[in-house]
C-alpha cells in the first residue's frame, strides 16, 4: 500500500495510494501456503495443539490438523517445528492521522509517514487494525483501498472523527493542533443532528461510531454529550449494525456508556478505583473493555531513558523526525523528564487503571486489545507487544491476553466470522513466533513469519522504499 500524497490541511485532507501486487489465480497451486509442525494457539482459548498443520488456499484457511492425520496438498510449504503459530494480531485503537509524536509537523508527515506505519503494524505482526477518531478522508480512502492487499498494510476497519459535545473533549482540551481537532471529531447539539452525522459515517463506510464521554480532569473540566443525544448516536448506530466506542476515564463515564446502549468502552476507568457498581454493569451488559494501559506508559518509558537504542526494532520502525519531535521540550515526555509532579501523576494513573482492570477482569468483563497508537510514544505495530505484557503484568494470564488480541478483539470489531482464530474458513492472518509466548508473552516479538490473506509479508524489505 503506497500513499502517494498526505496533506494536511485546515479542512480538507487529500490522499492517493496505489497498488503493487496482483492476485494469484484462483486453484493455482502456488495460492496454497501450508505451515507444518508449530506449535498451534487457535486465539478462542482452547488448549494448544502441538504439532499442527494450517493449509490456506486463495488467502483462506482450508485445513487445520495435526501432523499426520491428513494428507499435506501440493502447495508451499514452511516447516515451522519448534516455533508457535497463532492469529494475526489486531489493535482495535489506533489513530491513523497521529504520529507517535507531540504534535502533527511536517517532518513528522515527510517520508511517507502514515505508509511507514502501516508497514510497521505488519512488521509486528497485527494484521487488523482499527482507527478510532481519524479525518474521513484519511480513515476511509485508507479504508477502501486496503483491498489492493499488497502485503504492505494490514486490513483497516475505521470509524471516521470522534463525536463529542459542543465545546467537549478533545476539541477543548488534548488536541495536537487546531486543524487536526477539526478533522478528528464533530460536535453534535442535538439528536436530529446525531443521528444525521451517525447514518453519514456509516454510508461513507463507518465500521464504528467513537464517541466521546469524558469530562477531563478536575482542573480542566469540559462539556460532554447529553443522556438523549448519546442515546440517539447509539440507536442510529445500531440500527445500521454498527458497534458504538466510548471514551471514558471514570465510573461516571463508564456507567453512562452502559446507561446509553454503547458496547465497549476504551481507556475504561483511570482516574479513580472502579467501584462494585461499575463492575456489576459491565458483567451485567456484556461490555468489552479496552484498557489501552501502554498509552498512558508511554510517556514515563520516555521520561525513564527509553529510546531507539533501547531496542533495535524501534531504529527500523520509528522514523527520526518522530522521535526528534518527542525530544521537544513541549512533549509530555519532556514534562514528564523535566517535572517530577508530572511524572508521579502519570504513574499513579497506570497504577490506578491497572488495578481496575484487574478487577475487571476477575470479574468477567471481556478484554479487547487496543493501544492508542498514533499518541506520543505510542507506535504503530510495536505497542501492540507492550501492551500485551502490560496486561500480563496486571495479572491476566498469558493464553487471555492472546485472546485479548485476537478473537475478543474481533468480536469487538464485530469481524469474527472473518477473523481472530485459526479456524477454516477464515482468512489467513497467521503469525508465526519463535518460542512459546504461554510461557513468556515476550516470545511473540521473536517474530519469524507474519502471513496475511495467505500471502507471507516480506519484512525484510518492509521499508525499502524509504531508503
Amino acid at each position: 500500500m503506497k500513499v502517494a500524497a498526505i496533506i494536511i490541511l485546515t479542512i480538507s485532507t487529500v490522499l492517493s495510494m496505489s497498488s503493487r501486487v496482483s492476485p494469484i489465480a484462483a486453484g493455482d497451486p502456488s495460492s496454497v501456503l501450508i505451515i507444518r509442525g508449530a506449535r498451534l494457539i487457535d486465539g478462542e482459548g482452547g488448549p494448544p495443539l502441538e504439532g499442527a498443520v494450517v493449509v490456506s488456499r486463495d488467502g483462506v484457511i482450508v485445513n487445520v490438523f495435526k501432523e499426520g492425520a491428513a494428507r499435506i496438498p501440493e502447495g508451499r510449504i514452511i516447516d515451522a517445528r519448534g516455533a508457535t503459530i497463532l492469529p494475526g494480531l489486531i489493535d482495535g485503537h489506533v489513530h491513523l492521522g497521529g504520529s507517535s509524536g507531540p504534535r502533527i509537523s511536517a517532518a513528522e508527515l515527510a517520508g511517507g509517514r502514515i505508509d511507514h506505519d502501516l508497514a510497521a503494524y505488519l512488521f509486528f505482526g497485527v494484521t487488523t487494525i482499527r482507527s478510532l477518531g481519524d479525518a474521513p478522508r484519511l480513515a476511509f480512502g485508507l479504508k477502501k483501498l486496503d483491498a489492493a492487499g499488497d502485503g504492505r498494510a494490514p486490513h483497516i476497519l475505521a470509524s471516521g472523527p470522534m463525536l463529542t459535545a459542543l465545546g467537549g473533549s478533545p476539541l477543548a482540551v488534548g488536541a495536537k493542533t487546531a486543524a487536526s481537532s477539526s478533522l478528528v471529531a464533530v460536535e453534535l447539539s442535538n439528536e436530529a443532528e446525531a443521528r444525521l452525522k451517525v447514518r453519514e459515517l456509516i454510508a461513507a463506510g463507518a465500521d464504528a461510531i467513537k464517541v466521546i464521554y469524558e469530562e477531563g480532569p478536575p482542573s480542566r473540566r469540559v462539556p460532554i454529550i447529553s443522556e438523549a443525544i448519546f442515546r440517539a448516536i447509539v440507536a442510529e448506530a445500531h440500527l445500521g449494525r454498527v458497534p458504538v466506542c466510548v471514551h471514558t476515564a471514570t465510573c461516571r463515564g463508564v456507567q453512562g456508556a452502559i446507561h446509553a446502549g454503547a458496547d465497549g468502552v476504551e481507556h475504561g476507568v483511570v482516574r479513580e478505583p472502579i467501584d462494585k457498581d461499575t463492575i456489576q454493569l459491565l458483567v451485567e451488559h456484556k461490555i468489552f473493555y479496552c484498557p489501552t494501559l501502554c498509552v498512558i506508559e508511554a510517556p514515563i518509558r520516555i521520561a525513564g531513558g527509553f529510546k531507539p537504542a533501547t531496542d533495535a526494532l524501534l531504529s527500523l520502525t520509528v522514523l527520526p523526525a518522530v522521535w526528534a519531535s518527542i525530544n521537544n521540550p513541549a512533549s509530555v515526555s519532556s514534562q514528564a523528564r523535566e517535572h517530577p509532579r508530572t511524572l508521579e501523576a502519570r504513574q499513579r494513573m497506570l497504577r490506578q487503571a491497572a488495578e481496575n482492570l484487574q478487577q475487571v477482569y476477575s470479574a468477567g468483563v471481556p478484554i479487547s486489545l487496543g493501544t492508542d497508537s498514533g499518541n506520543e510514544a505510542t507506535f504503530a505495530g510495536y505497542s501492540v507487544h507492550r501492551e500485551m505484557e502490560l496486561l500480563v503484568q496486571a495479572g491476566i494470564p498469558p493464553m487471555r491476553v492472546i485472546q485479548a488480541a485476537t478473537m475478543t478483539a474481533a468480536r469487538y470489531c464485530r469481524i469474527d466470522s472473518r477473523a481472530g482464530s485459526i479456524r477454516v474458513g477464515k482468512q489467513a492472518d497467521l503469525l508465526i513466533v519463535d518460542g512459546n509466548p504461554l510461557e513468556s508473552i515476550s516470545a511473540l516479538r521473536r517474530i519469524k513469519l507474519v502471513v496475511i490473506a495467505g500471502k507471507v509479508v516480506d519484512r525484510e524489505h518492509l521499508f525499502d522504499d524509504e531508503r
